[in-house]
């Protein structure tokens, strides 16, 4: 719900103490009023009868600085800034059939003429692989079962993921260098995702996830750089970030994102020794991705 400029002006400031005691602990002030329209959770803890509302001061141990940073760029702006190491686009190449994600369903039919080159120019992404063209299912371009059909249907499917109604002002560049800190290329979605879902903002929880779905889109899929996605990995099936579900539930969003990139990208990150450790540890990773190759085997990408 939209705050008004004068009541947020007019709010009480209320303080936030972030991460763990220690020297590097920061306090931020924000007003209360903001807050207090995204989430209902920290409304409760600003103007309840905890002591964080007497005091006017609550202690967030487990959130790091940044997250809470980009929170708080998303309370006042709408948005957030993603880590350093990515940049805006200076424009998208239309006439090549590069077009956002968000826009793909109006545009399919305008470019439809430009599907084939756009094809070629996807699976360059998946550098490491001998076989791009091979595997198994059901083409939805020619209804064909069986080997030869495109291992691109399961890229497609990706790409067409949508997470939020909102277009946001960032969207990441074509391929990402090496992090310049430790929040990865990944990492900053991931923690804002765990954030808003800790603290039920649905509107940022889908902004971080359509942020995310933008850089793994635009990962540059080779060889030996296969640990950014196994370190997502992790920190996705971590049960502290996000909600455990036993067989046959419904997976946590970011889960299910994670686990459909590894699906596309499989034939390359299965050759790095990293992953073949987390698959022998098990779990529930190992058995969400057990599932969804199985889906891909049998054509069905979803």
């Amino acid at each position: 719900m939209a705050v008004s400029f004068d009541k947020l002006l007019s709010s009480k400031p209320f303080q936030f103490l972030i991460g763990p005691n220690g020297p590097d602990r920061k306090l931020f002030t924000i007003h209360t009023a903001v807050v207090e329209s995204l989430s209902a959770p920290l409304a409760v803890m600003m103007n309840g009868s905890m002591r964080e509302a007497i005091d006017g001061v609550a202690t967030l141990e487990g959130v790091d600085e940044q997250t809470f940073v980009r929170f708080c760029e998303y309370a006042y702006m709408g948005d957030y800034t993603p880590a350093q190491q990515q940049h805006v686009l200076a424009s998208f190449n239309f006439d090549g059939g590069e077009i956002p994600t968000h826009m793909g369903d109006l545009a399919e039919g305008a470019f439809a003429s430009s599907k084939k080159s756009k094809k070629k120019r996807d699976a360059s992404r998946f550098a490491g692989y001998d076989d791009v063209e091979e595997s198994y299912g059901q083409c939805v371009l020619c209804g064909q079962r069986g080997r030869g059909v495109p291992t691109q249907i399961l890229w497609d499917e990706f790409q067409r993921r949508k997470y939020s109604a909102v277009i946001p002002k960032f969207r990441p560049r074509e391929s990402l260098d090496e992090c310049e800190n430790n929040d990865g290329p990944f990492y900053c979605h991931a923690r804002v995702y765990v954030f808003a879902e800790m603290y039920d903002i649905a509107d940022l929880r889908s902004l971080a996830l359509d942020k995310l779905h933008q850089a793994l889109c635009s990962f540059k899929v080779v060889a030996g750089q296969m640990g950014k996605v196994i370190d997502l990995a992790q920190f996705s099936y971590c049960n502290n970030n996000t909600r455990e579900n036993d067989a046959g539930q419904d997976i946590d969003s970011l889960r299910r994102m994670v686990v459909h990139f590894v699906v596309c990208v499989f034939e390359t990150i299965v050759k790095d020794d990293r992953f073949l450790v987390l698959m022998e540890e098990g779990g529930r990773f190992a058995r969400d991705l057990t599932a969804s190759l199985g889906k891909r085997i049998t054509g069905d990408a979803r």
